[in-house]
Protein backbone atom coordinates (compact mmCIF):
# COMPACT_ATOMS: atom_id res chain seq x y z
CA UNK A 1 0.00 0.00 0.00
CA UNK A 2 2.64 1.92 0.56
CA UNK A 3 4.51 1.66 -2.55
CA UNK A 4 1.33 2.41 -4.46
CA UNK A 5 0.64 5.63 -2.87
CA UNK A 6 4.27 6.41 -3.30
CA UNK A 7 3.88 5.65 -7.06
CA UNK A 8 0.55 8.05 -7.19
CA UNK A 9 2.12 10.47 -5.48
CA UNK A 10 4.90 11.13 -7.95
CA UNK A 11 2.97 10.19 -11.03
CA UNK A 12 0.30 12.97 -10.24
CA UNK A 13 3.45 15.49 -9.69
CA UNK A 14 4.78 14.93 -13.17
CA UNK A 15 3.89 17.67 -15.92
CA UNK A 16 2.52 15.97 -18.80
CA UNK A 17 1.56 18.54 -21.42
CA UNK A 18 4.03 20.05 -23.93
CA UNK A 19 4.18 22.90 -26.40
CA UNK A 20 6.96 24.38 -28.40
CA UNK A 21 7.43 25.20 -32.27
CA UNK A 22 8.62 23.43 -34.62
CA UNK A 23 12.64 22.52 -34.88
CA UNK A 24 12.38 23.76 -31.07
CA UNK A 25 14.19 21.58 -28.67
CA UNK A 26 12.34 21.21 -25.02
CA UNK A 27 13.42 19.02 -22.12
CA UNK A 28 10.38 16.50 -20.90
CA UNK A 29 10.70 15.77 -17.27
CA UNK A 30 11.42 11.89 -16.52
CA UNK A 31 9.75 9.64 -13.94
CA UNK A 32 10.69 10.67 -10.46
CA UNK A 33 9.39 7.96 -7.58
CA UNK A 34 11.36 9.37 -4.86
CA UNK A 35 13.91 8.75 -2.57
CA UNK A 36 13.15 4.77 -1.77
CA UNK A 37 12.33 4.07 -5.27
CA UNK A 38 15.08 3.73 -7.56
CA UNK A 39 14.70 4.21 -12.16
CA UNK A 40 16.69 1.71 -13.72
CA UNK A 41 15.83 1.99 -17.58
CA UNK A 42 13.23 4.72 -19.61
CA UNK A 43 12.38 3.86 -23.22
CA UNK A 44 10.55 6.56 -24.89
CA UNK A 45 8.27 6.20 -27.87
CA UNK A 46 5.94 8.87 -29.54
CA UNK A 47 2.43 7.80 -31.29
CA UNK A 48 3.61 9.10 -34.75
CA UNK A 49 6.87 8.21 -36.51
CA UNK A 50 8.84 11.19 -38.30
CA UNK A 51 7.26 13.59 -35.88
CA UNK A 52 10.07 13.96 -32.82
CA UNK A 53 13.18 13.43 -32.55
CA UNK A 54 13.42 11.90 -28.94
CA UNK A 55 17.26 11.60 -26.88
CA UNK A 56 16.84 9.69 -23.65
CA UNK A 57 17.38 6.21 -24.01
CA UNK A 58 18.25 4.88 -20.63
CA UNK A 59 18.01 8.56 -18.85
CA UNK A 60 15.66 8.47 -15.84
CA UNK A 61 16.01 12.19 -15.60
CA UNK A 62 13.71 12.26 -18.86
CA UNK A 63 14.17 12.97 -22.79
CA UNK A 64 15.30 16.22 -25.07
CA UNK A 65 12.66 16.56 -27.94
CA UNK A 66 12.44 18.17 -30.72
CA UNK A 67 9.52 19.06 -33.03
CA UNK A 68 10.90 17.64 -36.99
CA UNK A 69 7.30 18.10 -38.44
CA UNK A 70 4.28 20.85 -38.01
CA UNK A 71 1.14 18.97 -36.79
CA UNK A 72 -2.35 19.64 -36.03
CA UNK A 73 -3.70 18.55 -32.83
CA UNK A 74 -2.02 16.97 -29.72
CA UNK A 75 0.14 13.79 -30.25
CA UNK A 76 1.32 11.81 -27.34
CA UNK A 77 5.38 10.41 -26.44
CA UNK A 78 5.10 7.20 -24.29
CA UNK A 79 7.99 6.89 -21.71
CA UNK A 80 7.98 3.09 -20.48
CA UNK A 81 10.18 2.64 -17.59
CA UNK A 82 11.54 -0.32 -15.29
CA UNK A 83 12.36 0.40 -11.14
CA UNK A 84 12.88 -1.40 -8.21
CA UNK A 85 12.41 -1.17 -4.62
CA UNK A 86 13.66 -2.98 -1.00
CA UNK A 87 11.01 -5.18 0.19
CA UNK A 88 10.59 -5.68 3.99
CA UNK A 89 12.75 -8.69 4.08
CA UNK A 90 15.34 -7.22 2.63
CA UNK A 91 14.84 -8.43 -0.86
CA UNK A 92 14.60 -5.82 -4.22
CA UNK A 93 11.37 -6.38 -6.66
CA UNK A 94 11.56 -4.73 -10.13
CA UNK A 95 8.39 -3.61 -12.23
CA UNK A 96 7.58 -1.59 -15.00
CA UNK A 97 5.05 1.16 -15.41
CA UNK A 98 4.47 4.24 -18.20
CA UNK A 99 3.60 7.81 -18.42
CA UNK A 100 2.06 9.61 -21.52
CA UNK A 101 3.20 12.76 -22.39
CA UNK A 102 0.66 14.93 -24.34
CA UNK A 103 2.74 17.41 -27.03
CA UNK A 104 1.13 20.30 -29.80
CA UNK A 105 2.82 22.58 -31.14
CA UNK A 106 2.31 26.38 -30.90
CA UNK A 107 -0.27 27.90 -33.13
CA UNK A 108 1.12 28.92 -36.74
CA UNK A 109 0.03 32.31 -38.30
CA UNK A 110 -0.34 31.89 -41.97
CA UNK A 111 -0.46 35.04 -44.70
CA UNK A 112 -1.75 35.53 -48.08
CA UNK A 113 0.41 37.33 -50.85
CA UNK A 114 -3.04 39.38 -51.77
CA UNK A 115 -6.06 39.82 -49.93
CA UNK A 116 -8.29 41.43 -52.86
CA UNK A 117 -7.71 40.86 -57.03
CA UNK A 118 -9.66 42.38 -59.69
CA UNK A 119 -9.58 40.12 -63.00
CA UNK A 120 -11.44 39.82 -66.06
CA UNK A 121 -12.81 36.12 -67.56
CA UNK A 122 -9.87 34.59 -68.26
CA UNK A 123 -7.04 35.68 -66.31
CA UNK A 124 -5.12 33.81 -63.73
CA UNK A 125 -3.34 35.21 -60.69
CA UNK A 126 -1.01 32.92 -58.31
CA UNK A 127 -1.96 33.29 -54.80
CA UNK A 128 0.75 32.19 -52.77
CA UNK A 129 1.28 32.42 -48.57
CA UNK A 130 3.93 32.62 -46.15
CA UNK A 131 3.98 31.49 -42.57
CA UNK A 132 5.34 32.72 -39.31
CA UNK A 133 7.26 30.96 -37.51
CA UNK A 134 8.82 29.59 -41.49
CA UNK A 135 7.74 26.26 -41.45
CA UNK A 136 9.47 24.31 -44.73
CA UNK A 137 6.82 22.38 -46.73
CA UNK A 138 3.63 23.76 -44.49
CA UNK A 139 0.23 22.05 -45.92
CA UNK A 140 -2.37 24.57 -47.27
CA UNK A 141 -5.49 23.31 -49.64
CA UNK A 142 -7.30 26.17 -51.50
CA UNK A 143 -10.87 26.29 -52.17
CA UNK A 144 -13.27 28.64 -53.33
CA UNK A 145 -16.77 29.86 -52.52
CA UNK A 146 -17.67 29.67 -56.11
CA UNK A 147 -16.22 28.07 -58.71
CA UNK A 148 -18.62 29.96 -61.52
CA UNK A 149 -16.74 33.19 -61.00
CA UNK A 150 -13.16 31.80 -60.10
CA UNK A 151 -11.69 28.31 -59.49
CA UNK A 152 -8.47 27.72 -57.50
CA UNK A 153 -5.88 24.83 -57.51
CA UNK A 154 -6.48 22.46 -54.58
CA UNK A 155 -2.49 22.56 -53.68
CA UNK A 156 -0.54 25.07 -55.92
CA UNK A 157 -2.77 28.13 -55.32
CA UNK A 158 -3.21 29.29 -59.08
CA UNK A 159 -6.57 31.36 -59.21
CA UNK A 160 -8.65 31.20 -62.67
CA UNK A 161 -11.49 33.85 -63.61
CA UNK A 162 -14.30 32.04 -64.95
CA UNK A 163 -17.28 34.76 -65.19
CA UNK A 164 -18.91 38.03 -63.68
CA UNK A 165 -19.03 38.41 -59.72
CA UNK A 166 -17.13 37.72 -56.48
CA UNK A 167 -16.08 34.93 -54.41
CA UNK A 168 -13.85 34.16 -51.62
CA UNK A 169 -10.41 31.80 -52.33
CA UNK A 170 -10.13 30.28 -48.83
CA UNK A 171 -6.61 28.77 -47.37
CA UNK A 172 -7.66 26.39 -45.00
CA UNK A 173 -4.32 25.00 -43.02
CA UNK A 174 -5.15 24.13 -39.41
CA UNK A 175 -2.96 26.15 -38.06
CA UNK A 176 -4.76 27.28 -34.66
CA UNK A 177 -5.73 30.46 -36.30
CA UNK A 178 -8.45 31.68 -38.93
CA UNK A 179 -7.55 30.15 -42.70
CA UNK A 180 -6.92 33.46 -44.21
CA UNK A 181 -8.80 34.12 -47.54
CA UNK A 182 -8.57 36.38 -50.80
CA UNK A 183 -11.46 38.74 -52.02
CA UNK A 184 -11.44 37.87 -55.98
CA UNK A 185 -13.59 40.26 -58.38
CA UNK A 186 -13.63 39.32 -61.74
CA UNK A 187 -15.30 42.03 -63.95
CA UNK A 188 -16.67 41.69 -67.63
CA UNK A 189 -18.17 45.44 -68.09
CA UNK A 190 -15.20 47.80 -69.91
CA UNK A 191 -15.50 51.25 -68.43
CA UNK A 192 -17.34 54.44 -70.42
CA UNK A 193 -15.23 57.44 -68.21
CA UNK A 194 -11.68 57.80 -66.74
CA UNK A 195 -10.33 60.26 -64.63
CA UNK A 196 -6.89 61.47 -63.74
CA UNK A 197 -5.95 62.89 -60.48
CA UNK A 198 -4.92 65.68 -60.31
CA UNK A 199 -6.28 67.63 -63.42
CA UNK A 200 -2.92 69.91 -63.05
CA UNK A 201 0.24 69.85 -61.11
CA UNK A 202 3.89 72.08 -61.37
CA UNK A 203 6.93 70.68 -60.60
CA UNK A 204 10.24 71.70 -60.07
CA UNK A 205 13.20 70.04 -61.96
CA UNK A 206 14.48 66.63 -60.63
CA UNK A 207 10.66 66.56 -58.70
CA UNK A 208 8.47 63.19 -59.28
CA UNK A 209 4.74 62.81 -58.40
CA UNK A 210 2.17 59.77 -58.55
CA UNK A 211 -0.60 60.37 -61.01
CA UNK A 212 -3.61 58.17 -60.32
CA UNK A 213 -7.15 57.50 -62.36
CA UNK A 214 -10.67 56.40 -61.07
CA UNK A 215 -12.69 54.35 -63.87
CA UNK A 216 -16.33 54.65 -64.55
CA UNK A 217 -18.39 52.19 -63.51
CA UNK A 218 -15.64 52.20 -60.52
CA UNK A 219 -15.48 47.84 -60.91
CA UNK A 220 -14.77 48.41 -64.56
CA UNK A 221 -11.72 46.33 -65.98
CA UNK A 222 -9.04 47.80 -68.10
CA UNK A 223 -5.62 48.31 -69.17
CA UNK A 224 -4.46 51.89 -69.05
CA UNK A 225 -1.48 53.17 -71.03
CA UNK A 226 0.32 56.32 -69.74
CA UNK A 227 1.90 59.00 -72.16
CA UNK A 228 3.53 62.32 -72.33
CA UNK A 229 3.29 65.50 -74.73
CA UNK A 230 7.20 66.14 -74.22
CA UNK A 231 9.66 63.93 -72.50
CA UNK A 232 12.04 66.74 -72.50
CA UNK A 233 9.88 68.55 -70.35
CA UNK A 234 8.42 65.55 -67.90
CA UNK A 235 8.55 61.70 -68.63
CA UNK A 236 5.88 59.04 -67.26
CA UNK A 237 6.15 55.38 -66.33
CA UNK A 238 3.44 52.88 -66.96
CA UNK A 239 2.03 53.05 -63.54
CA UNK A 240 1.30 57.05 -63.54
CA UNK A 241 5.06 58.06 -61.86
CA UNK A 242 6.14 61.50 -63.34
CA UNK A 243 9.18 62.69 -63.65
CA UNK A 244 10.53 66.59 -63.83
CA UNK A 245 12.94 66.69 -66.64
CA UNK A 246 12.92 70.44 -67.93
CA UNK A 247 11.15 73.96 -68.07
CA UNK A 248 7.86 73.87 -69.74
CA UNK A 249 4.96 72.22 -69.66
CA UNK A 250 4.00 68.77 -70.43
CA UNK A 251 0.35 66.38 -71.17
CA UNK A 252 0.42 63.52 -69.35
CA UNK A 253 -2.32 61.31 -70.65
CA UNK A 254 -4.13 58.19 -69.64
CA UNK A 255 -5.86 56.10 -72.19
CA UNK A 256 -8.23 52.98 -71.38
CA UNK A 257 -8.20 49.80 -73.68
CA UNK A 258 -11.27 50.90 -75.06
CA UNK A 259 -10.27 54.54 -75.95
CA UNK A 260 -11.21 56.75 -73.14
CA UNK A 261 -8.09 59.34 -72.05
CA UNK A 262 -7.95 62.07 -69.36
CA UNK A 263 -4.94 64.61 -69.12
CA UNK A 264 -2.79 66.28 -66.39
CA UNK A 265 -1.20 69.48 -67.09
CA UNK A 266 2.33 69.47 -65.60
CA UNK A 267 4.44 72.57 -65.43
CA UNK A 268 8.01 71.83 -65.16
CA UNK A 269 10.30 75.09 -63.73
CA UNK A 270 13.65 75.93 -62.58
CA UNK A 271 14.30 76.42 -58.90
CA UNK A 272 16.83 79.01 -58.24
CA UNK A 273 19.01 80.48 -55.17
CA UNK A 274 17.04 83.37 -53.03
CA UNK A 275 20.18 83.64 -51.00
CA UNK A 276 23.96 81.82 -50.40
CA UNK A 277 25.76 81.84 -47.17
CA UNK A 278 29.29 81.23 -46.29
CA UNK A 279 30.50 79.01 -43.65
CA UNK A 280 33.13 81.92 -42.69
CA UNK A 281 33.07 85.26 -43.03
CA UNK A 282 36.31 86.45 -41.52
CA UNK A 283 39.64 84.18 -41.84
CA UNK A 284 43.28 84.64 -40.59
CA UNK A 285 45.36 82.40 -42.45
CA UNK A 286 49.44 82.27 -42.31
CA UNK A 287 51.48 82.65 -45.38
CA UNK A 288 51.21 79.52 -47.33
CA UNK A 289 48.40 77.88 -45.44
CA UNK A 290 45.24 77.21 -46.89
CA UNK A 291 41.73 76.97 -45.94
CA UNK A 292 38.55 75.98 -47.61
CA UNK A 293 34.91 78.00 -47.30
CA UNK A 294 31.61 75.98 -47.89
CA UNK A 295 28.31 77.44 -48.37
CA UNK A 296 24.53 76.63 -47.88
CA UNK A 297 22.14 77.72 -50.84
CA UNK A 298 18.05 78.70 -50.52
CA UNK A 299 16.30 76.94 -51.32
CA UNK A 300 17.70 73.50 -51.04
CA UNK A 301 16.93 72.18 -53.96
CA UNK A 302 18.07 75.43 -56.18
CA UNK A 303 20.12 74.53 -59.52
CA UNK A 304 22.51 76.67 -59.82
CA UNK A 305 26.42 77.10 -60.38
CA UNK A 306 29.08 79.51 -58.55
CA UNK A 307 32.31 81.42 -59.77
CA UNK A 308 34.79 82.28 -56.59
CA UNK A 309 37.06 85.33 -56.74
CA UNK A 310 39.74 87.06 -54.63
CA UNK A 311 39.73 90.69 -54.76
CA UNK A 312 43.59 90.93 -53.71
CA UNK A 313 44.95 87.66 -55.49
CA UNK A 314 48.58 89.06 -54.16
CA UNK A 315 47.53 88.24 -50.48
CA UNK A 316 45.57 85.07 -51.24
CA UNK A 317 43.98 83.25 -54.15
CA UNK A 318 40.93 81.06 -53.81
CA UNK A 319 40.15 78.00 -56.29
CA UNK A 320 36.64 76.52 -57.68
CA UNK A 321 36.31 74.47 -54.57
CA UNK A 322 36.34 77.41 -51.83
CA UNK A 323 40.00 76.73 -50.94
CA UNK A 324 41.72 79.85 -49.73
CA UNK A 325 45.47 79.95 -50.34
CA UNK A 326 47.44 82.49 -48.19
CA UNK A 327 50.35 84.11 -50.31
CA UNK A 328 51.65 87.42 -49.02
CA UNK A 329 50.53 89.43 -45.70
CA UNK A 330 47.84 91.52 -46.02
CA UNK A 331 43.89 91.90 -46.73
CA UNK A 332 41.93 90.25 -49.22
CA UNK A 333 37.97 89.44 -50.06
CA UNK A 334 37.17 86.29 -51.36
CA UNK A 335 33.65 86.29 -52.89
CA UNK A 336 31.54 83.21 -53.61
CA UNK A 337 28.36 84.55 -56.86
CA UNK A 338 25.02 82.29 -58.19
CA UNK A 339 24.78 82.45 -61.91
CA UNK A 340 21.59 84.84 -60.74
CA UNK A 341 23.31 87.25 -59.13
CA UNK A 342 23.22 85.79 -55.46
CA UNK A 343 26.98 86.33 -53.58
CA UNK A 344 28.61 86.88 -50.18
CA UNK A 345 32.19 87.15 -49.02
CA UNK A 346 34.64 86.30 -46.46
CA UNK A 347 37.74 89.09 -45.26
CA UNK A 348 41.13 87.21 -45.45
CA UNK A 349 43.40 88.70 -43.15
CA UNK A 350 46.97 87.10 -44.08
CA UNK A 351 49.44 88.16 -41.05
CA UNK A 352 52.91 89.35 -41.86
CA UNK A 353 55.83 87.09 -41.80
CA UNK A 354 58.52 87.63 -39.02
CA UNK A 355 61.12 89.98 -38.94
CA UNK A 356 63.13 88.73 -36.33
CA UNK A 357 63.15 85.76 -33.91
CA UNK A 358 65.21 84.96 -30.72
CA UNK A 359 65.61 82.22 -28.06
CA UNK A 360 67.30 82.95 -24.51
CA UNK A 361 70.74 81.93 -25.11
CA UNK A 362 71.22 79.47 -22.67
CA UNK A 363 69.15 77.34 -20.04
CA UNK A 364 69.94 74.84 -17.86
CA UNK A 365 67.34 71.90 -17.75
CA UNK A 366 67.57 68.39 -15.19
CA UNK A 367 67.60 65.02 -16.48
CA UNK A 368 64.38 64.09 -18.14
CA UNK A 369 62.78 66.61 -17.44
CA UNK A 370 61.39 69.24 -20.03
CA UNK A 371 61.15 72.89 -20.64
CA UNK A 372 59.34 75.08 -22.58
CA UNK A 373 61.93 77.32 -24.84
CA UNK A 374 60.08 80.81 -25.43
CA UNK A 375 60.39 81.87 -29.10
CA UNK A 376 60.02 85.87 -28.89
CA UNK A 377 58.92 86.90 -32.69
CA UNK A 378 58.81 90.65 -34.09
CA UNK A 379 56.93 92.00 -35.10
CA UNK A 380 54.50 90.45 -32.59
CA UNK A 381 51.63 89.97 -34.79
CA UNK A 382 53.86 88.44 -36.96
CA UNK A 383 52.84 84.03 -37.58
CA UNK A 384 54.78 81.27 -39.53
CA UNK A 385 55.64 77.79 -39.39
CA UNK A 386 58.58 76.57 -37.24
CA UNK A 387 61.10 73.81 -37.43
CA UNK A 388 63.46 73.11 -34.48
CA UNK A 389 66.10 70.79 -34.40
CA UNK A 390 68.90 69.79 -31.72
CA UNK A 391 72.40 69.43 -32.18
CA UNK A 392 73.10 66.30 -29.57
CA UNK A 393 69.71 64.26 -29.18
CA UNK A 394 71.66 62.09 -26.69
CA UNK A 395 71.78 64.93 -24.75
CA UNK A 396 68.89 67.34 -25.46
CA UNK A 397 65.58 66.70 -27.70
CA UNK A 398 62.97 68.57 -29.17
CA UNK A 399 59.93 68.82 -30.42
CA UNK A 400 57.99 70.54 -33.41
CA UNK A 401 56.54 73.11 -30.63
CA UNK A 402 59.79 73.86 -29.08
CA UNK A 403 59.23 71.91 -26.24
CA UNK A 404 62.97 70.48 -25.00
CA UNK A 405 63.95 66.95 -23.12
CA UNK A 406 66.96 66.57 -21.26
CA UNK A 407 68.35 63.49 -22.52
CA UNK A 408 71.93 63.14 -20.67
CA UNK A 409 74.52 64.97 -19.33
CA UNK A 410 76.52 67.95 -21.47
CA UNK A 411 75.43 70.93 -23.92
CA UNK A 412 73.33 71.02 -26.77
CA UNK A 413 72.68 73.53 -29.51
CA UNK A 414 68.78 74.25 -30.10
CA UNK A 415 67.66 75.39 -33.51
CA UNK A 416 64.92 77.23 -34.20
CA UNK A 417 64.25 78.62 -37.79
CA UNK A 418 61.04 80.30 -39.38
CA UNK A 419 59.37 79.47 -42.98
CA UNK A 420 61.46 82.58 -44.18
CA UNK A 421 64.84 81.54 -43.23
CA UNK A 422 65.43 83.44 -39.99
CA UNK A 423 67.17 81.13 -37.18
CA UNK A 424 68.32 81.41 -33.43
CA UNK A 425 69.83 78.99 -31.27
CA UNK A 426 69.88 78.50 -27.26
CA UNK A 427 72.61 76.68 -25.60
CA UNK A 428 71.40 74.09 -23.29
CA UNK A 429 73.35 72.27 -20.29
CA UNK A 430 71.89 69.05 -18.68
CA UNK A 431 74.21 68.75 -15.20
CA UNK A 432 74.77 65.87 -13.52
CA UNK A 433 71.71 65.47 -11.11
CA UNK A 434 71.71 65.99 -7.82
CA UNK A 435 69.59 63.67 -5.63
CA UNK A 436 68.57 63.99 -1.62
CA UNK A 437 67.86 61.43 0.86
CA UNK A 438 64.14 62.35 2.11
CA UNK A 439 62.53 60.93 5.06
CA UNK A 440 58.91 60.80 5.73
CA UNK A 441 56.67 60.33 8.91
CA UNK A 442 53.28 59.37 8.79
CA UNK A 443 52.33 62.74 10.21
CA UNK A 444 53.52 63.98 6.48
CA UNK A 445 57.03 65.55 8.20
CA UNK A 446 59.77 65.46 5.18
CA UNK A 447 63.02 65.87 5.73
CA UNK A 448 66.13 65.93 2.81
CA UNK A 449 69.40 65.25 3.23
CA UNK A 450 71.53 66.06 0.28
CA UNK A 451 74.29 63.62 -0.65
CA UNK A 452 76.96 66.40 -0.43
CA UNK A 453 76.04 66.35 3.52
CA UNK A 454 77.29 62.49 3.11
CA UNK A 455 74.47 61.16 5.19
CA UNK A 456 74.37 59.03 7.69
CA UNK A 457 71.17 55.98 8.73
CA UNK A 458 71.60 54.25 11.91
CA UNK A 459 68.80 52.06 13.79
CA UNK A 460 69.61 51.65 17.51
CA UNK A 461 66.89 50.57 20.17
CA UNK A 462 64.29 51.07 18.01
CA UNK A 463 65.30 54.78 17.21
CA UNK A 464 66.05 55.93 13.33
CA UNK A 465 68.64 58.57 13.57
CA UNK A 466 69.37 60.13 10.12
CA UNK A 467 72.67 62.57 10.51
CA UNK A 468 74.53 64.55 8.22
CA UNK A 469 77.14 67.30 8.38
CA UNK A 470 74.54 69.92 9.12
CA UNK A 471 71.82 68.50 11.00
CA UNK A 472 70.71 65.28 12.92
CA UNK A 473 67.14 63.75 13.36
CA UNK A 474 65.76 61.42 15.58
CA UNK A 475 62.30 59.14 14.34
CA UNK A 476 60.37 57.41 16.68
CA UNK A 477 59.82 53.17 15.27
CA UNK A 478 56.10 53.74 15.41
CA UNK A 479 56.53 56.97 12.92
CA UNK A 480 56.07 54.44 10.26
CA UNK A 481 59.32 55.60 8.38
CA UNK A 482 59.66 55.34 5.01
CA UNK A 483 62.90 56.47 2.98
CA UNK A 484 62.85 58.09 -0.62
CA UNK A 485 65.41 59.06 -2.94
CA UNK A 486 64.61 61.89 -5.29
CA UNK A 487 66.68 64.17 -7.50
CA UNK A 488 66.87 67.66 -6.28
CA UNK A 489 64.91 69.95 -8.69
CA UNK A 490 62.78 73.27 -8.59
CA UNK A 491 58.95 73.32 -9.29
CA UNK A 492 57.91 74.72 -12.28
CA UNK A 493 54.34 76.70 -13.41
CA UNK A 494 51.23 74.35 -15.25
CA UNK A 495 50.82 77.60 -17.37
CA UNK A 496 52.15 80.99 -17.52
CA UNK A 497 50.92 83.69 -20.10
CA UNK A 498 53.19 86.41 -21.45
CA UNK A 499 51.57 89.27 -23.16
CA UNK A 500 53.47 90.21 -26.44
CA UNK A 501 51.08 93.02 -27.38
CA UNK A 502 47.48 93.54 -25.76
CA UNK A 503 45.09 96.30 -26.35
CA UNK A 504 44.53 97.91 -23.15
CA UNK A 505 40.79 97.14 -23.07
CA UNK A 506 41.69 93.01 -23.31
CA UNK A 507 41.00 91.46 -19.85
CA UNK A 508 42.64 88.21 -19.61
CA UNK A 509 42.42 85.98 -16.56
CA UNK A 510 43.75 81.81 -16.37
CA UNK A 511 40.96 80.06 -13.82
CA UNK A 512 42.75 76.73 -13.62
CA UNK A 513 43.38 75.09 -17.18
CA UNK A 514 40.28 77.62 -18.40
CA UNK A 515 41.43 81.00 -20.47
CA UNK A 516 39.02 83.77 -20.55
CA UNK A 517 38.88 87.21 -22.01
CA UNK A 518 36.56 90.25 -21.44
CA UNK A 519 36.24 93.63 -22.48
CA UNK A 520 35.96 92.39 -26.07
CA UNK A 521 34.43 93.91 -29.29
CA UNK A 522 31.31 91.37 -29.29
CA UNK A 523 31.17 89.16 -32.05
CA UNK A 524 34.86 89.35 -33.23
CA UNK A 525 36.96 86.32 -33.37
CA UNK A 526 39.34 84.63 -31.81
CA UNK A 527 41.73 82.26 -33.32
CA UNK A 528 44.47 80.29 -31.97
CA UNK A 529 47.60 79.59 -33.52
CA UNK A 530 50.19 77.20 -32.78
CA UNK A 531 53.84 78.21 -32.99
CA UNK A 532 54.24 76.23 -36.02
CA UNK A 533 51.51 78.57 -38.14
CA UNK A 534 48.58 75.70 -37.27
CA UNK A 535 45.55 77.03 -36.48
CA UNK A 536 44.29 75.27 -33.50
CA UNK A 537 40.60 76.32 -32.93
CA UNK A 538 38.45 79.89 -33.44
CA UNK A 539 36.19 81.83 -30.96
CA UNK A 540 33.57 84.04 -30.96
CA UNK A 541 33.23 86.79 -28.75
CA UNK A 542 30.04 86.63 -27.04
CA UNK A 543 27.42 89.79 -26.69
CA UNK A 544 28.55 90.16 -23.75
CA UNK A 545 32.07 90.80 -24.77
CA UNK A 546 33.37 87.48 -22.99
CA UNK A 547 34.64 84.26 -24.48
CA UNK A 548 36.31 81.15 -22.63
CA UNK A 549 38.26 77.88 -23.83
CA UNK A 550 39.91 75.08 -21.96
CA UNK A 551 43.48 74.74 -22.43
CA UNK A 552 43.17 71.08 -20.52
CA UNK A 553 43.67 69.59 -24.40
CA UNK A 554 46.36 71.33 -25.54
CA UNK A 555 49.77 69.80 -25.72
CA UNK A 556 52.77 71.62 -24.18
CA UNK A 557 54.24 74.24 -26.13
CA UNK A 558 54.15 77.91 -27.04
CA UNK A 559 50.46 79.61 -28.46
CA UNK A 560 49.60 83.18 -30.31
CA UNK A 561 45.86 83.73 -29.80
CA UNK A 562 44.71 86.81 -32.03
CA UNK A 563 41.53 88.39 -31.23
CA UNK A 564 41.62 91.81 -33.59
CA UNK A 565 44.93 93.87 -33.44
CA UNK A 566 45.38 92.02 -30.00
CA UNK A 567 47.54 89.20 -29.67
CA UNK A 568 49.87 87.49 -26.92
CA UNK A 569 51.08 84.36 -26.15
CA UNK A 570 50.18 81.23 -24.17
CA UNK A 571 52.79 78.72 -22.73
CA UNK A 572 51.58 75.59 -21.72
CA UNK A 573 53.59 73.74 -19.34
Amino acid sequence: MLLFALIAHNLFAQQLYYKANIGEQFHMDGPDMGPYITVLACHYEASESGLFDIVGWNNSRGADVTILKYFYGEKTITCRYQYQWVKANGHYEVDWNTITYHISCNPVAVSLNKSEVSLRPGDTFQLSYSTTPYIKDFIVNFSSSDENVATVGLWDGLITAKGGGTCTITAVCNSGYKDPACKVTVVTEPPTDITIKPASATLAIGDTKQLTYSLTPSDAYTDVTWTTSSSSVATVSSSGYVTAKGVGTARITATTSNGLSSTCEVTVYKPVPSSIKLSENFLNIPVGNSETLTYSVSPSNAIYTTTWSSDNTAVATVNNSGTITAIAPGTAYVTVLTDNGYSDRCMVQVPPLPESIALPANIKMGLGKTYQLPLNVYPTDAISSYTWCSSDLTIASVNSNGIVTGRGVGTAVITVKSANGLVANCNVTVPTPQYVLVVWTTDGERMEFPFAEDPQVTIHDKVFTVSSQLTTMEFEANDNLRFTLEEKSNPTKINEINGNHVDEDVQMQMMSERLVLSSCKPGSKVSVYSLGGRIVENHRVGSDGQVAFSLAGYASGIYIIKIGKTNFKIIKK
